[in-house]
C-alpha cells in the first residue's frame, strides 16, 4: 500500500512550509516534546494532531512581551497580537513593528516570485523562491522580537495574510507562458535541499543590529 503524503517523513522546514509556520517555532515545539520528531524528521499527519493535542490552538505557545501599559490598547487586526503584559493580563495590541513586520514577510514573497517572472526563471523556481523568502523573513523577525524579549505568537503572520497579498500565482503563470501547475511547484519544492534535509546549514544568519547612537 502506497504511503500518504501525511504519513511520509519530511524535513521540520518543509512541515512549516506546508502549515505556513516559521520553521524556528516548529523545531521548538519539537524540541519541547510537544510534536514527535522520527531523527530530526516529522510526519504532517502527527504534526498536526500532537498540534492540536498539545498546544492551544489560539496561542500555539507562551508569549512575553514588556508593554508600557499606559499606552492605548487597539484592537487586534489579526491573530498574533494578543501578548502579556507586565501584570500577566492579555493585552489587545497591535505594535507598528508586528504590523511591518507581518505585511513584509508576506508581501516579500510576493515580489520575489514577480521578480523572478520578469527575469525568466520558471514558475517552480519562482513559487520555491518566495516560499524561501518568507519562512527567512519570519524566521529573522522571530529571531530579532525574541532578543528584543518580544516571544511573538505563532500564528503572528496568518494565512489569510499571506494569501491577501502573497503572490498571483495565475497571473504570474499566465506572464510566464505556463499553466498553473501548483502540485508540481510543490513537488519540486519539497525536493530541494532547503526543505528537504534540516540539517543542511541553509538559514541565512540574522546580524545584531548595533544600539542606537552606537557604529
Amino acid at each position: 500500500m502506497q504511503q500518504s503524503n501525511d504519513a511520509t517523513l519530511i524535513s521540520m522546514a518543509e512541515a512549516a512550509r506546508r502549515l505556513g509556520l516559521n520553521r524556528s517555532t516548529l523545531q521548538r515545539q519539537v524540541a519541547r516534546g510537544a510534536i514527535r520528531s522520527h531523527g530530526g524528521m516529522v510526519r504532517l499527519a502527527e504534526v498536526l494532531k500532537d498540534r492540536a493535542n498539545n498546544l492551544d490552538p489560539s496561542r500555539g505557545r507562551r508569549k512575553v512581551a514588556t508593554l508600557d501599559r499606559t499606552q492605548r490598547a487597539t484592537p487586534p487586526v489579526a491573530s498574533g497580537d494578543l501578548v502579556t503584559g507586565n501584570d500577566g493580563e492579555p493585552v489587545a495590541y497591535d505594535d507598528p513593528a508586528i504590523s511591518a513586520a507581518r505585511f513584509l514577510a508576506a508581501h516579500a514573497s510576493a515580489i520575489v516570485a514577480k521578480m523572478a517572472v520578469e527575469a525568466g526563471a520558471p514558475m517552480r523556481m519562482a513559487y520555491a523562491l518566495a516560499a524561501m523568502v518568507r519562512m527567512e523573513l519570519m524566521g529573522a523577525a522571530d529571531d530579532h522580537f525574541n532578543r528584543a524579549g518580544v516571544e511573538l505568537d505563532e500564528n503572528w503572520c496568518p494565512r489569510d495574510v499571506l494569501a491577501s497579498v502573497g503572490p498571483n500565482w495565475r497571473a504570474l503563470a499566465a506572464k510566464a507562458g505556463e499553466r498553473v501547475s501548483r502540485e508540481a511547484w510543490e513537488a519540486w519544492t519539497s525536493a530541494l535541499p532547503w526543505f528537504r534535509d534540516d540539517l543542511v546549514d541553509d538559514r541565512v544568519p540574522y546580524p545584531s543590529l548595533p544600539e542606537p547612537g552606537r557604529r
